[in-house]
């Protein structure tokens, strides 16, 4: 019987293994264990149960040297880990490319072929001592009960005498090792980790966002769990935001000249990417606000210490003015881990490239409450929410931009609907000719509160009558007439909007159709024409009006 140990709150780095062999004629016994300290990457309780499996080959091997085997002779082990059952059972079935732990599946595999004993593995139930008496379990139960406790107790007196086995197996044929650290699951994996650690931490010096020598320091287990275990689309908006290639106005203005390369929502100039953490608009930063609370409801969820979660929110809130470390004293716990997300700075800490200190900040978080916890979902949670935060940001900001309400206008052509509505609410009605003064004459409020279309109908009406007044010569119309058609209001022009339509149309060499049918009447098609008609269609005012009945049959 073989069995693993591994306690990621004692040490996450290191696993170990029991075994116990029984003779069924005379009951004696023999055990053996032994702990392996590896890395993060590697330890786990799979490996420890494959080291188990490997030390119970290993004695069977030694035990069955120059002796005679009779055929017949069929020893059976046991495990509680069904993967090891399967390798053990399949030792010729080759290894998938993406095999975790390859080194010692291959070491195990090699080892059932080579053994003189035909042996059969066996699954078996691990701890049911918490649920059955001892008398009520068969033999290879308590078996598996003494290894598992074999093995927790090997773990506890390796880490506390740093006593470990070499991690490089006896007889092992192939052994691939990057920067020192063996290999231990697929090469490609390893290979491509190993590449993408050296082109990131040249891309984060030469952009100026990680010191060179501080790279190491920053927690990228947590951010490769997160970003493979988030939507894909997610990782690619994470991914894009990194290397500052997305659709902000600075680089969308290289493709579409009519672009201004400000902020769309505070107008700040240019619009970089680290822009998208520091935007100061009032909107922006209530949703920051509200996205921190959020934050800090999590953190107190978690039974984050108190005075780590108010650091924290504070210094968020300030959105990087102020360092971490001076809110607080060099005496505090948090004063070494404040330092060093001050030298990383903040838009590090946004993106979700948090310290390594977090970790260790956590597990002694987690020892001195007595927690039931993992330290690295801690850091995966925080490092996923801190990435939420920039990303609710980058989608407010493309909602202001993009998102169409009821009416069909965005978030930004509803705002300059509206100031126009208003600058025009001030003209002088002296200003106006007398058949068109009763435009001023309306309840401002509906206006306000209605539809779009009859906003824009409005303003139309209003351009219109400001030119009748200009051509008629008409004291301070000139300055109307300015402040009319000088600043106009930014065109409609997205895909489904009228000038795109008939730009289709030109294109195509259609005719274009308005949907007029003849059996109805002008009143009919626009209740507007009588009054238009009686408002006096001199020379002067036949052009203003044409283009103001044009205008009512296409938004009719």
């Amino acid at each position: 019987m073989s069995d693993g140990a591994y306690e990621p709150l004692l040490a996450e780095d290191v696993c170990s293994c029991a075994m116990i062999v029984m003779c069924t004629r005379t009951g004696q016994r023999a055990s053996l264990t032994w702990a392996e300290r590896s890395d993060r990457l590697s330890a786990d309780n799979y490996r420890a149960e494959i080291l188990g499996g490997i030390a119970l080959q290993l004695l069977v091997k030694v035990a069955c040297e120059g002796k005679y085997l009779s055929p017949s002779m069929s020893p059976r082990f046991g495990c509680d880990n069904k993967g090891v059952v399967h390798h053990g059972n399949h030792p010729w079935r080759p290894l998938p490319a993406n095999q975790g732990q390859a080194d010692v599946l291959r070491y195990y595999q090699n080892l059932v072929r080579s053994c003189p004993a035909k042996c059969k593995m066996y699954h078996g139930h691990g701890h049911l001592d918490r649920y059955l008496r001892r008398d009520e379990m068969t033999p290879a139960e308590i078996l598996n009960c003494d290894c598992d406790q074999l093995a927790g107790d090997a773990l506890r007196w390796a880490v506390e005498h740093g006593c470990y086995i070499d991690r490089f197996l006896p007889g092992e044929d192939i052994v691939v090792s990057l920067n020192g650290c063996k290999v231990t699951g697929s090469y490609e994996r390893a290979i491509t980790r190993h590449w993408g650690d050296k082109v990131g931490r040249e891309h984060y010096y030469v952009k100026d966002i990680i010191p060179l020598g501080m790279f190491d320091d920053v927690y990228w287990d947590g951010v490769e769990k997160v970003l493979t275990s988030c939507p894909e689309m997610f990782s690619v908006w994470a991914t894009k935001q990194v290397s500052g290639f997305f659709g902000n106005n600075h680089l969308m203005r290289h493709i579409n000249g009519h672009t201004v390369d400000v902020c769309p929502n505070c107008g700040c100039h240019p619009e970089r990417p680290q822009h998208i953490i520091f935007c100061r608009d009032p909107a922006r930063s209530a949703v920051f606000d509200s996205s921190v609370d959020k934050l800090v409801e999590w953190l107190a969820s978690q039974r984050t210490d108190a005075s780590l979660t108010i650091l924290l929110s504070e210094y968020l809130r300030n959105r990087g003015d102020v360092l971490m470390s001076s809110l607080c004293t060099p005496r505090s716990d948090y004063y070494e881990l404040a330092e060093m997300v001050d030298s990383l700075g903040f838009r590090n800490l946004l993106e979700g490239r948090i310290p390594k200190l977090f970790y260790d900040t956590r597990l002694a978080d987690i020892k001195r409450q007595h927690l039931n916890k993992h330290a690295g979902h801690w850091c995966n949670g925080l490092i996923l929410r801190l990435l939420q935060i920039t990303h609710r940001q980058w989608t407010y900001r493309n909602g202001t931009v993009h998102l169409k309400g009821p009416d069909g206008l965005t978030s930004k052509q509803t705002q300059a609907l509206a100031q126009r509505c208003e600058d025009l609410l001030w003209t002088d009605p002296s200003t106006l000719l007398d058949e068109d003064r009763y435009l001023l004459d309306l309840v401002f409020d509906a206006l306000g509160d209605g539809a779009a279309a009859s906003r824009q109908m409005w303003i139309s009406e209003m351009e219109a009558a400001s030119a009748a007044a200009r051509n008629a010569g008409l004291d301070g119309a000139d300055d109307l007439y300015s402040n009319t058609f000088h600043n106009p209001l930014p065109p409609i022009d997205t895909e489904g909007s009228i000038r795109f339509r008939r730009r289709r149309r030109r294109r195509s060499g259609l005719i274009e159709y308005t949907g007029y049918s003849s059996s109805r009447t002008m009143e009919e098609v626009n209740p507007l024409w009588p009054r238009l008609l009686l408002c006096g269609c001199g020379k002067e005012r036949l052009l203003p009006i044409a283009v103001l009945y044009l205008g009512s049959l296409m938004i009719y």
